[in-house]
């Protein structure tokens, strides 16, 4: 995932299934979803952080 322009860290757990992607800027959905597909995982949904929302950052989670 940090091959992925922007993406600063990515945290991930087994229970629950998630993972949270930092991003110093938008990151690119079709970009997401392939680098995904490479290691064998899809985007199941997605949502914003509303902390980040109020300050101009974006999250995909």
């Amino acid at each position: 995932m940090k091959e992925i322009d922007g993406v600063q860290n990515v945290k991930a757990s087994l229970h629950p299934p998630r993972a949270v992607i930092e991003a110093e800027k938008s990151i690119n959905t079709a970009q997401l979803t392939q680098a995904l597909a490479k290691v064998g995982y899809s985007i199941a949904g997605a949502s914003v952080d509303e902390n980040l929302k109020k300050s101009g950052g974006s999250c995909c989670c």
